[in-house]
């Protein structure tokens, strides 16, 4: 039996969808649907100090008014301690406490291993991941092509659980990435943290999944649209005109201006990864 492709869409309740969102969004679910594949959204949800109220209505309103409608139930990531308290004890022999401030850190490219040997709990502490035992991660990625990740040189050993008590977010991602997804499509911002991802993925003999990393939109000067930029909120009262926008900066060339789901439909039929421009054109910056 053929594998089923796996995609998702991944946001994090901290603010409403920009542009440069949708087309991240826009483009996992053309290459889920490209392979016959299901697509899902799952909001990353782990971070409650930073989550915005209404954010998750208005992220789930907008995907739907602009025809990105999953083929599973929105998940949430809050909703899987349970699968984070397993993976943890099966990490258990390879993790320590950490009581490294960040100003004491902020001189050092990766993690030192200064607390590795600190494997009883300590008040105040994060608790990090050993990786001086892991091998170099090796990916091929869909966008960017073969890409290596050596631990200890582009990564050190990295927080698992925060000082706080939260999950942290490469571990909550890895560990739903391996057990519910086979093609994490994302944007560049994110490239340099997959080595530690696939390699928690691997440590845990998950399956490790197919990653592909797009350019991001920008604005003008370079910057990133984000939120922390203030990037504008999508105007889901132009959806069409928004989803034309998104293909046609895929690389989807000229596509026929028609209803969003249409559009997507026909997109899906022409999706091809390596059809995506090196970089976006930059986006207007609107000042509110």
């Amino acid at each position: 039996m053929a594998e089923l492709r796996v995609g998702r869409f991944a946001p994090s309740p901290t603010g409403p969808l920009h542009m440069g969102s949708l087309i991240m969004a826009v483009a996992s679910f053309l290459d889920a649907r490209s392979r016959a594949g299901h697509w899902f959204v799952r909001i990353d949800d782990i971070d409650p100090p930073r989550a915005q109220p209404g954010a998750i209505q208005a992220i789930t309103d907008a995907l739907a008014i602009h025809g990105l409608r999953g083929d599973r139930d929105v998940q949430f990531q809050s909703d899987n301690d349970i699968r984070y308290q397993s993976a943890f004890d099966a990490l258990k022999p390879a993790l320590f406490y950490c009581t490294c401030t960040r100003a004491e850190l902020r001189t050092q490219s990766i993690y030192p291993g200064t607390c590795r040997a600190q494997r009883t709990p300590v008040p105040d502490a994060s608790i990090r991941m050993n990786v001086s035992q892991w091998t170099p991660i090796e990916i091929n990625d869909g966008y960017l092509g073969p890409r290596r990740y050596t631990p200890g040189r582009d990564f050190g050993d990295f927080i698992i659980k925060r000082k706080d008590g939260l999950w942290a977010y490469n571990f909550a991602t890895a560990v739903d990435d391996g057990h519910d997804v086979t093609d994490v499509l994302r944007g560049q911002d994110l490239a340099e943290v997959t080595g530690m991802q696939a390699g928690l993925v691997r440590a845990l003999g998950l399956s490790v999944p197919r990653y592909s990393h797009l350019p991001l939109l920008r604005f003008p000067d370079g910057q990133k649209l984000s939120k922390q930029a203030h990037a504008t909120r999508i105007d889901n009262t132009v959806a069409d005109e928004n989803i034309h926008f998104a293909l046609s900066a895929l690389g989807l060339s000229d596509p026929e201006k028609k209803a969003s789901a249409a559009m997507l439909d026909e997109a899906v039929r022409h999706w091809r990864l390596d059809s995506v421009p090196p970089e976006f054109e930059a986006f207007p910056r609107i000042e509110c």
